[in-house]
């Protein structure tokens, strides 16, 4: 018999997310290595003595995965890293457009690329079971002015683009907090959980100390279920 109060927690990689570098309007990435023919001629027109200011050259480790840094920042193989292979361009040349830090937000935008090139990307869907009030004839035995409850699974929230599971995960906590659990304090849920097993674990932990936070009305704590 299925369980009518059940939350569900969907979590699934999306291959559909943009590298950051198709909406980052302040950087420009020059890649030698994949794209040589368009990229270096963009860079013979970089001013040299810019050069750790408004733009930076960058280096490539390569083993079993791609991670880009700024020069020296990555891990050292004679083998499997390749330096000053790319750059990275502020466009306009200004860093206050960048917090005033092109350093800082360089890596930043970087650490957000390797995320994006390694597939470090998901989508999340949160639903529940929501009881519907009928009345009528009964569609199980006919019986004429019957009342009865039907349930069904209704979508809360789906967002997909995250480039890392970190904030995605923030805002599955938010809906289960904000948009499901405390506005039905009358009902226990249970957890369903369809997620990579690296994920589970920490999804089931925070949902159970939601549930320790909302008071009396919630003594008794619901168990996530697989």
């Amino acid at each position: 018999m299925r369980n009518k109060n059940n939350i569900y927690v969907k979590i699934e990689h999306d291959p559909d997310t943009e590298s950051p570098f198709e909406w980052e309007t302040e950087w420009e990435f020059l890649d030698f290595i994949n794209n040589y023919s368009t990229s270096f001629p963009k860079f013979e027109s970089l001013e040299p003595d810019q050069c750790g200011s408004t733009w930076f050259f960058l280096d490539c480790y390569r083993h079993g995965s791609h991670v880009w840094g700024l020069h020296n920042e990555v891990s050292t193989c004679q083998w499997d890293t390749s330096r000053k292979c790319g750059v990275l361009n502020l466009v306009n040349g200004d860093p206050a457009n960048v917090g005033g830090d092109a350093v800082k937000s360089a890596r930043s935008i970087l650490e957000e690329y390797n995320k994006w090139f390694e597939g470090d990307t998901w989508w999340y869907r949160v639903s529940y079971d929501k009881q519907e009030l009928k009345e009528g004839v009964c569609p199980c035995c006919e019986t004429p002015d019957a009342n009865w409850s039907e349930t069904y699974e209704e979508e809360i929230d789906s967002v997909g683009g995250f480039l890392g599971s970190e904030y995605m995960l923030e805002e599955i906590f938010r809906v289960l907090k904000s948009d499901i659990i405390q506005k039905s304090k009358t009902t226990r849920y249970n957890l369903v959980c369809d997620v990579p097993e690296h994920l589970k674990t920490e999804i089931e932990n925070k949902f159970n100390k939601i549930y320790e936070h909302l008071g009396d009305e919630h003594a008794t704590r619901p168990k996530a279920l697989s």
